[in-house]
């Protein structure tokens, strides 16, 4: 199979591919060169600035998305060339490594990356209450000092 996934992509802003559900779209032009999102519906629409891959079957989207986001910072910002507007190539998304386990393998790993984000959520929620909580607390302190 071959590893790269890229068949096409938009560099002028007029989409001569068709992206379908469950393809990956890479933005691949201006600050947000690196940010990958799943198409998650069945219509057509118009974007420009993203490299589309295509997913063979026996590639998960999610577990795509999830490497991709992963390896972001490692690959697509120190590759990313451009002063004021990065640019992230097609040869460069082209030769990014794109380790393939069986699906259900992929699957798995889907399944325990989202299991540990709701974590990351939770433990999120619970510190912006923490601080909100401190911030009260720290206000009730004050209010207390400077009344009497």
């Amino acid at each position: 199979m071959d590893r790269t996934l890229i068949t096409s992509a938009t560099q002028f802003g007029v989409d001569v591919a068709r992206a379908k559900k469950g393809d990956v779209l890479i933005v691949n032009i201006g600050a947000g060169s690196g940010i990958a999102s799943i198409i998650d519906v069945d219509f057509e629409f118009a974007f420009k600035n993203v490299a589309i891959l295509n997913r063979p079957e026996q590639v998960d989207s999610k577990y795509l998305f999830h490497y991709l986001s992963f390896k972001r910072e490692g690959i697509f910002e120190d590759q990313t060339k451009g002063g004021a507007q990065p640019f992230l190539s097609l040869s460069i998304l082209r030769e990014v490594p794109f380790p393939l386990p069986p699906l259900a393998e992929q699957k798995r790993i889907v399944a325990k990356v989202d299991e540990l984000m709701k974590l990351v959520d939770q433990l999120e929620t619970q510190l912006t209450a923490s601080s909100q909580q401190a911030e009260q607390l720290m206000n009730a302190i004050v209010a207390e000092l400077t009344a009497a």
